[in-house]
């Protein structure tokens, strides 16, 4: 049964000849096609302005193939793909991936379960699918040829009251001749090229499957997030090591959060938090003395009036093996700011106690942290306004881990984080 008139093989469509025309009823990789989508039919009540296809131009690259249900990715068959007008739980999915900028609404990955079935594969920029390379992913809302695309068509989509078999993807073979139809390779972000997209439940180089991943426009804490800094990243001129997140561990002890520019603890707004390595006064500062530390055979506290309660510590003396060269306390002013308060081990903010202070030249996972990044930095001209850590809440996720520029993910390193 054909539900669309055939354009024959040769004839010139847009400027380009058809080399074959999928249509109702053809067998493609052994599967009958159910319906075929094109512009102007609709779907769950919107409708499709354009559908994807080899050759067209999107985002200044020309599209090389379109991912579909059954295509085999990493070794894994896909199950469905995502499109926008899905809903996950709970909400309706915006856009799939972020081009241009724009805010993504909602993440899906691996194991969610879409309209009864679980997703085995999300599709990503710089997946291997049938031999090719994928450069970027087509979603609703991009612009191809000078009109938004409405809806992505993907297998198991019911169109007039019949579920699409299979989406007819380039690469495929029907009537002997491959079909030159659907998606690009080589997305540039931010001058990077894109090794990999961070998605929901990857699992990230200590075991941990991440709950959520934290883009630019998320709102955390009643804050929305300005920026998300990554491991590359240049902030005041010194280039990012490596980004600590809460679980990190430092010295053999688990960050239970990190403290940053804006924090409010005991009442007071933090400032700025000093780190070792900074220079007060013209002298590098060699150790940052926190409570809970002990000096002389006693613990180390101070009280809200700033007075040093069991030993005082002073330049000079030795804790831990290191001189101390200066301490700092509530009131200096470094940078031209001055300190509200200094945070240390065991203070309690947000009901955690505070195991360990990160600090520039402490070694994370056998790299020396360059600079810790905190709110009110800037970074690429732009404030961050938050920083997202493990245990964070943001849209009814909690985050398990933060994943960064130069993080190892399946076996390859990230180039780049995506962020709206």
């Amino acid at each position: 049964m054909r539900f669309y008139p055939k354009t024959p093989s040769g004839d010139v469509v847009g400027g380009r000849e058809v080399a074959v025309v999928i249509s109702a009823g053809d067998v493609v990789g052994r599967r009958e096609v159910a319906v075929v989508i094109s512009a102007g039919d609709v779907v769950g009540g919107r409708e499709v302005a354009v559908v994807i296809s080899a050759g067209d131009v999107v985002g200044g690259i020309e599209v090389a193939v379109v991912i579909s249900a059954g295509d085999v990715v990493g070794g894994r068959e896909v199950a469905v793909v995502i499109s926008a007008g899905d809903v996950v739980g709970g909400r309706e999915v915006a856009v799939v991936i972020t081009v241009g900028g724009r805010e993504v609404a909602v993440v899906i990955s691996a194991g969610d379960v879409v309209g009864g079935r679980e997703v085995a594969v999300v599709i990503s920029a710089g997946d291997v699918v049938g031999g090719r390379e994928v450069a970027v992913v087509i979603s609703a809302g991009d612009v191809v040829g000078g009109r938004e695309v409405a809806v992505v068509i993907s297998a198991g989509d019911v169109v007039g009251g019949r579920e699409v078999a299979v989406v007819i993807s380039a690469g495929d073979v029907v009537g002997g001749r491959e079909v030159t139809v659907v998606i690009s390779a080589g997305d540039v972000v931010g001058e990077r090229e894109v090794a990999v997209v961070i998605s929901a439940r990857d699992v990230v180089g200590g075991g941990r499957e991440e709950a959520v991943v934290i883009s630019a426009g998320d709102v955390v804490g009643g804050r929305e997030v300005a920026v998300v800094i990554s491991a590359g990243d240049v902030v005041g001129g010194r280039e990012v090591a490596v980004v600590i997140s809460a679980g990190d561990v430092v010295g053999g002890r688990e960050v239970a959060v990190v403290i940053s520019a804006g924090d409010v603890v005991g009442g007071r707004e933090v400032a700025v938090v000093i780190s070792a390595g900074d220079v007060v006064g013209g002298r590098e500062v060699a150790v940052v003395i926190s409570a809970g530390d002990v000096v002389g055979g006693e613990k180390w506290q101070w009280s809200s009036q700033r007075d040093v309660v069991g030993v005082v510590i002073s330049a000079g003396d030795v804790v831990g093996g290191r001189e101390v060269a200066v301490v700092i306390s509530a009131g200096d002013v470094v940078g031209g700011r001055e300190v509200a308060v200094v945070i240390s081990a065991g203070d309690v903010i947000g009901g955690r106690e505070v195991a360990v202070v990160i600090s520039g030249g402490d070694v994370v996972g056998g790299r020396e942290v360059a600079l810790v990044i905190s709110a009110g930095d800037v970074a690429g001209a732009i404030e961050v306004a938050v920083v997202s850590s493990a245990g964070d809440v943001v849209g009814e996720g909690e985050v398990a881990v933060v994943i960064s520029g130069r993080d190892v993910v399946g076996g390859r390193e990230v180039a780049v984080v995506i962020s709206g």
